[in-house]
């Protein structure tokens, strides 16, 4: 199960490595294609995962399209409040940072770093 599971995401990220690393793509366009090959794998994984437990026969499941598609639903929509949610948590800790880096100029301009000779300018 970790095997069948790990090896379509690795494949995808060398794929997208690969393309950038061999001049085959940008990173823009590896990108799009990373994000294309992620909703694809969100597609396909609920049918792997029937297909693994036995419920999907050689006849066919009738119903299987319609909750197959509610299923991906729920996984795009998911997948969208993670993305969103990892992105604010990166902006933060850039604004963070940039907050730090203001108090540390200011100190510095305001010269209370010479009084005790902690840090020396150059």
């Amino acid at each position: 199960m970790l095997l069948t599971s790990f090896f379509p995401l690795a494949l995808m990220i060398l794929a997208v490595l690969g393309s950038i690393v061999f001049g085959l793509a940008t990173p823009s366009e590896a990108a799009a294609i990373g994000g294309f090959g992620g909703f694809i794998l969100a597609g396909v994984y609920p049918l792997h995962r029937l297909l693994a437990r036995g419920e999907v026969r050689r006849q066919g499941h009738r119903q299987g399209g319609l909750e197959h598609g509610k299923e991906l639903g729920v996984i795009v929509k998911e997948s969208s409040f993670l993305t969103a949610k990892t992105s604010a948590m990166v902006c933060w800790l850039f604004l963070s940072a940039r907050g730090f880096l203001g108090g540390v100029r200011a100190a510095r301009r305001a010269g209370g770093h010479r009084e005790n000779g902690c840090c020396r300018s150059t």
